[in-house]
């Protein structure tokens, strides 16, 4: 991925082998199907083509510009490690969930605040609406994953996350 040339290999590689499960066509039919886990109890992840990946890639700075640059005037939960310039964000956007597909979206952060790490897995909610840091990597969000039985951050678990 050239637009995204430190993009993890393991998303890389998970995208070699599906290459989108949101609205994707392939030669017998599109396929829509949830295979991330969810922050959200009963809302699981589409993960995005390669190609929704790029088409994408100025949304995070768009429609969450004004969040990140503090304009907006609701409260909105900004994580400290996300940095507070929409100019300067670099935010792959590799997940939708599939309640409304929006709602929320999980993204690879290559712009982090000096208290954020690069690569850095961010998560946009809406209603209320939040953009917080949920893992330290994409390997990391993958192993959290992997550890609670792909249901991410249950209300019976969400404080192993803190």
């Amino acid at each position: 991925m050239s637009t995204y040339p430190d993009t993890p290999k393991s998303l890389v590689d998970l995208l070699k082998i599906v290459d989108g499960t949101y609205h994707r066509k392939y030669d017998n039919g599109t396929v829509t199907m949830c295979i991330l886990g969810s922050n959200l109890f009963e809302y699981p992840y589409y993960l995005l083509s390669s190609k929704q990946i790029v088409e994408t890639k100025n949304d995070a700075s768009h429609f969450l510009g004004d969040y990140i640059n503090g304009e907006y005037n609701a409260a909105v939960e900004i994580d400290d490690k996300l940095i507070d310039s929409s100019k300067k964000m670099n935010w792959l956007h590799f997940s939708d969930c599939m309640n409304n597909c929006g709602t929320s979206q999980l993204f690879i952060d290559f712009s982090p605040s000096a208290k954020g790490t690069y690569g850095q897995i961010v998560i946009f909610l809406h209603d209320p609406d939040e953009i917080t840091v949920i893992a330290e990597s994409f390997d990391e969000y993958l192993e959290k994953l992997i550890q609670h039985n792909y249901d991410f951050a249950s209300e019976d678990d969400f404080e192993q996350f803190s």
